[in-house]
């Protein structure tokens, strides 16, 4: 459960951190 709201909250932080940039895993 915890793992789960940590790794959706930072995928979403990476999509918002850098939105000019392209897509990188």
């Amino acid at each position: 459960f915890i793992m789960s709201l940590v790794i959706g909250g930072l995928s979403i932080r990476l999509v918002f951190d850098k939105p000019t940039l392209p897509e990188k895993h």
